[in-house]
């Protein structure tokens, strides 16, 4: 994949000067590291554009996390609050629609517990990947490439819907969110329900700032402004949301929110967000 000059100098940016600027974060985080974050993803959030971000989160998955395409992490199973929340709201479900799947963690871990589960990834290095280390244990799943950002065109329906392991969070734009729900509305049973994660809100202050920085970059540019609670995580695209937005993008698109969590920090990872809507009728 080709990407853009300004996609590679953030890259480069990023990759030096990252270690730098948390060192800095962890002996002055409110008088100094705010502000350099607020003015760093400000300007990168203004000056690239849809596909910039698409390519950072293609470029971060395959070439910077490469641990996510072996079999050690493929093959640890569900975390702890995956489980949970399978065991509490899946149990009556035979089949289901993993979107966001990676190389296929999660895909793996429900064929054990007896699932039938249709993976899908945009990410074409993760599903070469998954399908690889699917095939070596004998795993009956396969992976199958997805557009970015749509749901999957597939001529069935399904007892339940899990978009994989933060994916609901990388897509850009509320309306394309909403879309993109929409669709999944279509290929899942009446009360079926769908399980989404994400990075919930906490320096609300921190968010409207940013925003505000980043839409001035987008008038001057004139492109399309970005959304409260857009930024920059690692090296890549991600929008962060408060349990007011997933409710009603979720109502919007003819779900209920039935369970709302935040679940506790894992290993190097930060707090996640998680949340399960059950679908309407018509």
């Amino acid at each position: 994949m080709n990407i853009s000059l300004l996609g590679k100098i953030y890259i480069d940016l990023y990759v030096g000067s990252n270690k730098v600027i948390h060192g800095i974060g962890k002996l002055y985080k409110k008088c100094i590291y705010l502000p350099i974050k607020i003015l760093n993803n400000g300007f990168w959030l203004g000056i690239l554009d849809r596909k910039d971000f698409h390519d950072l989160d293609y470029y971060y998955f395959s070439k910077m996390q490469k641990g996510y395409h072996v079999s050690e992490w493929n093959l640890q199973g569900l975390l702890d609050w995956e489980k949970r929340v399978i065991e509490l709201w899946f149990q009556e479900c035979h089949s289901i629609m993993l979107t966001g799947a990676g190389a296929g963690r999660e895909v793996i871990a429900l064929e054990k517990m007896g699932y039938h589960v249709d993976g899908f990834e945009c990410n074409p290095d993760l599903v070469k990947s998954g399908n690889k280390i699917l095939e070596q244990i004998g795993a009956h799943a396969k992976l199958q490439l997805m557009v970015r950002d749509k749901y999957p065109e597939v001529l069935k329906q399904y007892d339940g819907i899990i978009v994989g392991w933060g994916m609901y969070m990388l897509i850009r734009g509320r309306n394309t969110r909403i879309h993109f729900l929409k669709g999944l509305h279509t290929k899942i049973r009446e009360n079926g329900p769908l399980l989404i994660s994400f990075f919930p809100r906490q320096d609300r202050k921190y968010y409207h700032i940013t925003a505000k920085l980043a839409n001035l970059m987008k008038a001057v540019l004139g492109r399309e402004p970005m959304e409260i609670g857009d930024d920059l995580t690692e090296c890549f695209y991600a929008h962060h949301f408060t349990k007011e937005e997933i409710t009603s993008e979720l109502r919007e698109a003819g779900f209920e929110l039935v369970h709302y969590g935040i679940r506790e920090r894992y290993s190097f990872l930060p707090e996640y967000g998680y949340a399960v809507g059950c679908r309407l009728s018509n």
